[in-house]
């Protein structure tokens, strides 16, 4: 008769743990997930699909994005399928050279738009020195699995458009998972809003979470943005006590006028998402 040690029973049920864990990590997911993670003034979101994918848009202006991919994808995973740059302004790319340094990326989406800032040299090297592949979010349509599609918006059809805003060049998305729908805006103007609004009907644009454009300026979320978008939750990204006073105040009236749940990072921290497809479900963490 074989007699076991007390660490060997140990490392068995250390053993039968993992496998279960891998078991859990590696089946398929039946949620949709999306969190807004609150890296101060900027913007880092992150979609996780049902099959365990990751989409992430920009990177904040710190290396908070490590830490928080850390707590949120599993230790083994190091992918990152697709990573998109709205734009390049510090806020947004920051991150993204830390990111690079520490996983692997397999698709690069962003808006050719360059920079002459460091952070934009450094991210730009690492990406050739990577060999990352890289796509113009104006010759891109579509990402999809299966039933969730993530559709580019913008920019598109530039040859008649002028803005001294760099920021109206930002990409925007909407995301579309069976009935429930996101759409991230970057850092346009109510300029670029104008555009998207001409370029889409209002089934397209219509979305259940809005990622307030520019961390709440003034400048952005117009009326008639919302009237089209209609959105029942509306997620601000902006930083404690940031020097710029975002959000400001016309653009959380508007958002109010129009029925909407108002969530900040600053205030509710880190927030997200669920979805099945049918049902939007969300809850707030530090992580």
């Amino acid at each position: 008769m074989k007699i076991f040690t007390s660490k060997t029973i140990f490392l068995l049920f250390i053993l039968n743990l993992f496998s279960w864990y891998f078991v859990f990590e590696f089946s398929e997911d039946p949620y949709l997930k999306v969190y807004f993670f609150d890296v101060g003034e900027g913007d880092a979101i992150l979609i996780q699909t049902p099959f365990r994918n990751q989409i992430l848009i920009d990177g904040g202006p710190s290396q908070t994005i490590l830490k928080k991919l850390s707590k949120t994808m599993p230790f083994w995973d190091k992918t990152i399928e697709v990573l998109i740059l709205t734009h390049s302004d510090k806020d947004h790319l920051t991150g993204q050279v830390s990111l690079l340094k520490h996983y692997q990326i397999e698709n690069l989406i962003w808006n050719g738009v360059e920079s002459e800032t460091i952070e934009y040299k450094q991210w730009k090297d690492l990406v050739q020195r990577k060999q990352i592949r890289i796509l113009l979010a104006q010759n891109c349509n579509k990402v999809k699995e299966k039933d969730l599609i993530l559709t580019f918006l913008w920019p598109k059809n530039l040859a008649n458009f002028k803005s001294k805003n760099s920021n109206d060049l930002s990409i925007v998305t909407h995301l579309k998972y069976f009935h429930n729908s996101f759409l991230f805006t970057g850092d346009i103007s109510s300029v670029g809003e104008k555009e998207i609004i001409s370029l889409w009907d209002q089934a397209t644009l219509k979305s259940q979470v809005l990622k307030v454009a520019h961390h709440g300026s003034k400048y952005s979320t117009s009326e008639e943005f919302l009237s089209k978008v209609q959105p029942e939750f509306a997620v601000i990204s902006v930083g404690k006590n940031n020097p710029y006073s975002h959000p400001h105040f016309p653009t959380l009236e508007n958002l109010k006028k129009h029925g909407t749940t108002i969530f900040r990072t600053d205030i509710n921290g880190d927030i997200k998402f669920f979805s099945d497809g049918k049902i939007i479900n969300y809850e707030f963490s530090n992580i």
